[in-house]
């Protein structure tokens, strides 16, 4: 479903509105963020950008896992709220993207953004990046550029919760504004 509503369904609405080349910010959090990196992926989001801020990218402890297997068992189920057993799936989802797809999933961003940067970086005043990362430990920051380089994807200090922040969410998207299209800039 996250990757309906970030995907396929800003598509949609771009195409029925006629807005075939305005860039979409995508912002995400937390184990969100998976979600936010597998949508940039859509064909028609592969020029507009992903703030992600304190992503979880880091696998969850093993044991975390098998408890979610055992919620989600069919026999045990039935004796936990559904939208406690929803949670577990979705922590078992996400567990793959961190996990044994996380190289494939940044390695697809990578081309993805690679391709757009060698077709049309001419349009972009200060060239073109679409992903940024707000909030890494330095050991995720290179776990990201040892599978992608560091040419790609903008990583920047974060200090602010975007729920409790959403003006410096605003202020740090406007900050960026310089790697989008001069006539897609929000201001």
């Amino acid at each position: 479903m996250a990757e309906y509503a970030n995907g396929v369904a800003v598509k949609e609405i771009l195409d029925a509105e006629g807005q075939y080349m305005e860039e979409v910010r995508i912002v995400a959090d937390g184990n969100g963020s998976m979600a936010g990196l597998q949508a940039y992926l859509y064909k028609s989001l592969s020029f507009s950008k992903v703030f992600l801020f304190d992503p979880e990218i880091n696998d969850r402890f093993f044991l975390s896992k098998i408890w979610s297997k055992i919620i989600i068992s069919p026999v045990i189920s039935g004796f936990f709220p559904r939208a406690f057993v929803s949670k577990q799936q979705d922590l078992l989802l996400a567990d793959n993207h961190k996990g044994k797809e996380f190289a494939k999933l940044i390695k697809n961003v990578q081309s993805s953004e690679n391709r757009e940067a060698t077709d049309n970086s001419y349009m972009y005043p200060k060239g073109f990046k679409s992903v940024f990362f707000f909030g890494l430990s330095d050991k995720q920051q290179r776990r990201i550029t040892e599978i992608s380089g560091k040419s790609n994807f903008v990583f920047q200090e974060n200090d602010l919760n975007i729920y409790s922040s959403p003006e410096k969410v605003f202020s740090t998207i406007l900050a960026n504004d310089s790697y989008t299209l001069p006539f897609n800039r929000i201001r």
